[in-house]
């Protein structure tokens, strides 16, 4: 799985999709990150067709207490369902996030709500003990665990 971190500027996107077009025929996974409602994350994202979008965390925080917030994310969801997109919301920190969130059809997550930047296997199976009651754990199986090269203090 390949993520991609950095909005795209105009003129690189033709060129990233050359270099993709072997590494997805390959198998290679794509993952775009900070993936929200605005019309250039939006485009990119129809014309990327990533099989993972991570939601930005300004989206994430709060969300049990906004309602607008939540229909964003609702349409987020949908849009996830239509192109076979996994959603996956970055920067939880609360129960209320979580619980909203997974209302909302969000199946895989990450945050200091459910569990502490680690390295360790064993602390990655404690993560499903997490989901929300009355769920099942292969609604809520994230993706395989691997190294990132990622500040560790904010992600796990």
């Amino acid at each position: 799985m390949l993520e991609l971190t950095e909005r795209i500027q105009p003129g690189q996107l033709r060129p990233l999709l050359d270099a993709l077009r072997p590494l997805r025929r390959s198998g290679m996974g794509l993952a775009v990150d900070e993936a929200g409602p605005d019309a250039a994350s939006m485009r990119h994202i129809r014309v990327l067709k990533p099989d993972v979008l991570k939601v930005r965390p300004d989206l994430v925080a709060g969300i049990d207490t906004d309602p607008g917030r939540q229909y964003l994310l609702a349409d987020l969801v949908e849009f996830g369902r239509q192109t076979s997109a996994v959603l996956a919301a970055v920067g939880i920190e609360t129960g209320n996030e979580l619980a909203v969130l997974t209302r909302l059809g969000i199946s895989a997550g990450q945050g200091h709500f459910l569990g502490k930047p680690t390295l360790e296997p064993n602390d990655w199976a404690t993560w499903s003990a997490l989901a929300p009651e009355g769920t099942s754990r292969a609604r809520h199986r994230a993706p395989e665990p691997r190294m990132e090269t990622r500040n560790p203090s904010t992600d796990i």
